[in-house]
């Protein structure tokens, strides 16, 4: 245990290393109007970084919900939007981690023992290359200092995308397509961080949040970049 602790420590130092580098190297740019910004850590010009507006307060559950508190950092829109626009679609998932330290400098994720990412399908993945919710949980749990379980949830069904849906269409879109992996050996008992990129309605974070609760998670809070208001 001692090891693989040691080991995961010289992993992000190794991590924030190659950033430094790659902060001389390839200098940021800000991913709404191109003007480079000081280091990679940041990520909006000066200019743009005006138009981000934070997100309101945290969504209380209801009795039915499975998770209890839903956070996001950034209210979706703007300079923010085309930003994540980007990191999905524009194949860089390295704009999701300097989203992700952006996020946490700006509203504290609630507190949690384990990272669980929102899962894509396998063939939407391969599609895309990456995960964009496993990116941003993965910069989340290093800069918590909490493990991530990439696994602990499964996309069963490759469900059509929810743009332009109603919410009770969203809900019965994402109902049922999620459930347990192989991580999901380590989740009774504990507080779960569900991370996702944007809250929209909340159909996906809930589907994903009854299946780690069926899994034996005592605590489900979920965790988003950004939030549609």
């Amino acid at each position: 245990m001692v090891r693989r602790r040691r080991y995961r420590s010289m992993t992000a130092s190794f991590r924030d290393i190659a950033d430094g580098i790659l902060d001389v190297l390839v200098p940021a740019r800000c991913p709404e109007c191109g003007e480079p910004v000081k280091t990679g850590r940041e990520v909006f010009c000066r200019r743009c970084s005006e138009f981000i507006e934070r997100a309101p307060d945290p969504i209380g559950a209801s009795v039915k919900d499975a998770w209890e508190v839903s956070a996001s950092a950034f209210a979706y829109g703007g300079p923010l939007a085309a930003a994540v626009i980007r990191f999905k679609h524009g194949e860089v998932p390295a704009l999701g981690s300097r989203l992700a330290r952006l996020a946490m400098g700006t509203v504290t994720p609630p507190a949690a023992d384990l990272v669980v990412p929102v899962p894509l399908h396998p063939a939407r993945q391969r599609a895309r290359g990456f995960n964009q919710s496993a990116v941003v949980a993965r910069a989340l749990a290093r800069g918590l200092g909490v493990p991530l379980v990439a696994d602990a949830l499964v996309r069963t069904r490759d469900t059509p995308t929810q743009g332009g849906l109603s919410a009770s269409g969203r809900r019965v879109n994402v109902r049922g397509a999620f459930s347990p992996g192989k991580g999901a050996i380590r989740l009774p008992g504990r507080s779960i961080l569900l991370v996702d990129d944007v809250w929209t309605t909340g159909a996906t974070c809930g589907a994903c949040a009854r299946a780690l609760r069926r899994a034996g998670a005592d605590h489900v809070r979920v965790y988003t970049l950004a939030r549609v208001v």
